[in-house]
């Protein structure tokens, strides 16, 4: 059934006796189950798709604010969810917290200024958004391995 002929099928039971309310009934039922139908393909979306869309969202967020202080609890409330949604968003979607998260965006930042750059690792810390200069290095030896120091003398002595 199309809509214009469960619309004409609503006009006729109307005008109809009273017999008529159990089909009545019937065609509201129709009409609402292929509402729900077409909703379900047109408009919404899977908890997994809401969930990664979210992912994304927050991704871009840390992206562009990784230099920043960024608590768990201010970023569950800018996307109005819960903070144990939020944990496990991060968990689900990038296998670690929010906060190493926001850490390997710093790091991946951070190499990228010692390669370009003869900032010193102090600058190159408070820019990237780290505490001191010591959580800064701590972070980014057990992340690489490195020193940021070894790392841009390596990376040096590659280009």
């Amino acid at each position: 059934h199309g809509i214009r002929e469960v619309m004409a099928e609503l006009r006729f039971i109307k005008r109809g006796e009273p017999s008529d309310s159990l089909r009545f009934c019937s065609t509201v039922l129709f009409v609402y189950s292929r509402i729900l139908s077409l909703w379900e393909q047109r408009g919404a979306i899977s908890k997994r798709e809401l969930r990664s869309n979210i992912a994304t969202a927050i991704a871009e967020y840390v992206s562009s604010h990784y230099s920043e202080c960024i608590s768990a609890r201010v970023l569950a409330e800018k996307f109005s969810i819960s903070y144990s949604y939020l944990s496990k968003i991060m968990s689900r979607e990038f296998g670690m917290s929010l906060g190493d998260y926001i850490i390997s965006k710093r790091i991946e930042q951070a190499k990228r200024l010692l390669i370009a750059t003869d900032e010193s690792v102090a600058e190159i810390a408070y820019e990237c958004g780290f505490a001191s200069s010591s959580a800064f290095i701590s972070h980014f030896k057990s992340q690489t391995g490195k020193t940021p120091l070894a790392f841009r003398k390596t990376a040096q002595a590659v280009n």
